[in-house]
This record gives C-alpha cells, sequence and structure tokens, in this order.
C-alpha cells in the first residue's frame, strides 16, 4: 500500500495531496492560485502576505488559516501596507 503524501497550501494552510506550485514559485491549492492569479490579496498572516509585506499577526491567523472566529476572518494590523486600512479609509 502506497502512502499519499501531502503538503499545505503556502495561503490557505489547506491540505494539498500531491505539490502544484504556481508562477512565483508557492505551493498552493487550485482555489488559492485563482484567487491570487486574478489579483486578490493573499491571506493575513501567510507565507505568501509576509513575502509582500504583511504584518498582520502570524500566528493568531494561522498562518493564512483564519482566526478561527470562523470563514474568512482574520485579525488584520492596521498598519499592515497590504490589508490595513488605508488612508482615505481612516478620516
Amino acid at each position: 500500500m502506497t502512502e499519499r503524501k501531502f503538503v499545505l497550501c503556502d495561503n490557505c494552510r489547506s491540505k494539498i495531496v500531491g505539490i502544484y506550485e504556481n508562477r512565483a514559485g508557492h505551493i498552493v491549492c487550485q482555489e488559492c492560485n485563482k484567487k491570487l492569479e486574478a489579483g486578490e490579496q493573499p491571506n493575513p498572516g501567510s507565507i505568501i502576505a509576509q513575502e509582500k509585506g504583511c504584518t498582520c499577526a502570524v500566528m493568531d491567523n494561522a498562518y493564512g488559516a483564519g482566526s478561527g472566529w470562523g470563514p474568512g476572518c482574520f485579525w488584520i494590523t492596521e498598519n499592515c501596507p497590504l490589508h490595513g486600512k488605508k488612508e482615505e479609509e481612516k478620516e
């Protein structure tokens, strides 16, 4: 019996059976690859977001999987260059 190996997506931390690498060299699931290719921001705290300058909580966001408060919920740092409030939103 062969063992099924898996890796974790660099954006959402879901399990990926086999390996799928996007153009930037990150291992991502197909759903995240579609989102990133469409220009969406990576998840707060994910490996991909950190490389782009994200300053949101890494461990509190489970490395991009989410805060545990529900689907799509993340801890956001107000002055994060990717996910924080823009100057016009602060006023």
